[in-house]
């Protein structure tokens, strides 16, 4: 509406078939009468929105003047004269004068113009000449985050039509960026600094075995007509980095990354009865007890399991809201107990969705009383610290992080000073003891747990050594615990019953007389340090 002349409209319209502009109608009598201005050849290109006419095409009229009329799209497009010709307003996108992507457009008094766009703020003060860039504004959006263990100062997120970038608020301005388009995923391998990956819209992913100086395409093995999600999970097993896992609508998983091939592990997992526009794979998680569990989540509300890396999968639904599928993750020290968070976004449903399960989801309990009424975007599950055998349970909310108490099942808010703003994703960066949240607008923020009392203490301070004397045993296990301090174990059985429990001395043996054949874990207990565990097999 024109501020200058309220009589004056203009109104655009998108194509359902290409999502881009399809008419320009403009009105000069308070909509008595409508004229359509050219769309097409001689008039505005219906494709300067790229396809993404949803996302995109604002119209803004100069205060002052209604026949001066922008249309926000990939570029910014100007016409003086009321929609009879139209002309580029910003040096073209791939020039990267003026980012691509353009959302909001405003004057101030004075006549500058405030544009702003998937990278950031610009103006300019010549009528559309010549534009400036305001830089160093906090205001990325990031899908997901991550901090590099070989470098634990540095804080690594995928942005939202700004690659992958990272670095820490010592180098604010000035960032490392390892690649391009819309940043996902990041990984680092623990065990090498040179091997790293990336990830861009649509599931493209990369890898790197040169510390990022050079990326090789990753999809090897991946069907291209498959569907993918938008942000297409890509999960690490914590206890063989090699193994990785990621989903189009069924489940792939390569055992021996970097240079590994991409092998089919399910069967397509989504709904074909579902009402869904969009049927993916949309969270996975993987069990750090034993990396043959894996979970998946879809966007049309299913979730599965499977306990032999893919070989057979069951359906663990019933019971959960029919939501789209936003968080899976298994317990650090339950082998069946297993978390699920649930979006309602996309249904004008904002109630707190987070579902516990105790038997690898035969049966379900909702979590989230006493949450706000926010979409849970993920679910960040930490070990304890003490022979107490609860979860330290986060979520990133579509307003923040909370932090669930489990010995009184309350939820409190995690830090007085974040604003209520969307964190899409969580990790911990155990050598820092810092929760790091991936924000949907002001960047990568992060938190020292001590604040809350989770652990306190350099690295070596926190971890008890466990070291297994064999992994096959039959009468006696033993095993060697260096800078136990008071610590306890416990041995539990594949089923998750915990069959033998006792002190820890440095040498410990166990007897297993009585207990069955199988695989067994074992898991010690440090106050004031992570659980540590390790698998052995009793024959």
């Amino acid at each position: 509406i024109s501020q200058s002349n309220p009589n004056i409209l203009y109104a655009s319209y998108v194509s359902a078939s290409d999502l881009n502009i399809s008419h320009i109608l403009k009105t000069s009598d308070a909509g008595q009468q409508w004229t359509e201005l050219k769309v097409g050849p001689d008039g505005l290109e219906p494709g300067v929105t790229g396809g993404f006419g949803w996302y995109f095409g604002k119209i803004v009229i100069n205060p002052t003047n209604p026949d001066d009329v922008f249309v926000l799209a990939v570029d910014l497009w100007r016409t003086k004269d009321g929609g009879s010709t139209w002309a580029i307003a910003t040096p073209e996108w791939w020039q990267y004068a003026v980012h691509a992507d353009k959302h909001d457009l405003i004057f101030d008094k004075n006549g500058t113009i405030y544009l702003a766009t998937d990278g950031g703020a610009y103006s300019t003060a010549d009528d559309c000449v010549t534009w400036k860039d305001t830089e160093n504004i906090p205001t990325n959006q990031i899908y997901r985050v991550a901090y590099n263990p070989h470098q634990p100062d540095k804080y690594y997120g995928g942005l939202q039509d700004n690659g992958t970038t990272g670095g820490n608020e010592g180098t604010i301005d000035n960032w490392e960026r390892i690649f391009g388009g819309d940043g996902f995923q990041p990984m680092f391998d623990p065990t090498s600094s040179d091997i790293m990956y990336a990830e861009t819209q649509n599931g493209g992913l990369v890898s790197s075995v040169d510390g990022g100086i050079s990326f090789n395409g990753f999809t090897e093995g991946i069907q291209s007509g498959e569907p993918r999600n938008w942000d297409m999970p890509f999960v690490q097993s914590q206890l063989q980095s090699e193994q990785l896992v990621t989903g189009t609508d069924r489940i792939y998983i390569n055992k021996t990354a970097p240079e590994g091939i991409w092998e089919v592990a399910s069967a397509v997992l989504t709904d074909s009865n579902s009402n869904y526009l969009r049927k993916n794979i949309s969270a996975i998680g993987i069990s750090s007890l034993d990396d043959r569990y894996i979970l998946a989540g879809t966007s049309d509300a299913k979730v599965w399991i499977t306990k032999d890396l893919g070989n057979s999968w069951r359906d663990i639904t019933l019971g959960l809201p029919d939501r789209y599928i936003a968080s899976v993750t298994f317990s650090t020290v339950l082998p069946n107990t297993i978390y699920v968070g649930l979006s309602g976004y996309r249904d004008n449903d904002d109630s707190p969705l987070i579902f516990k399960s105790d038997n690898l989801g035969q049966t379900w309990q909702k979590l989230g009383q006493g949450l706000p009424n926010l979409s849970i975007n993920k679910v960040l599950v930490l070990p304890p610290l003490d022979d107490i055998l609860q979860d330290h349970v986060f979520v990133g909310t579509d307003g923040g992080v909370y932090y669930l108490n489990t010995f009184n099942n309350t939820w409190s808010r995690v830090g007085d000073n974040m604003v209520t703003i969307p964190v899409y994703d969580l990790c911990y960066n155990e050598v820092r003891n810092e929760l790091v949240a991936g924000t949907f607008g002001r960047s990568i923020l992060s938190f020292d747990l001590k604040q809350i009392g989770y652990q306190v203490g350099t690295k070596d301070e926190r971890t008890t050594n466990l070291e297994i004397t064999s992994t096959v045993v039959t009468d006696e296990l033993a095993f060697t615990v260096l800078n136990a301090g008071q610590s306890i174990y416990q041995i539990m059985n594949v089923e998750g019953k915990i069959v033998k429990k006792g002190n820890v001395i440095d040498q410990s043996k166990v007897s297993m007389i009585g207990c069955s054949a199988g695989a067994y874990f074992l898991t010690v207990y440090s106050k004031g340090k992570p659980s540590t565990t390790a698998k052995f097999i009793k024959i």
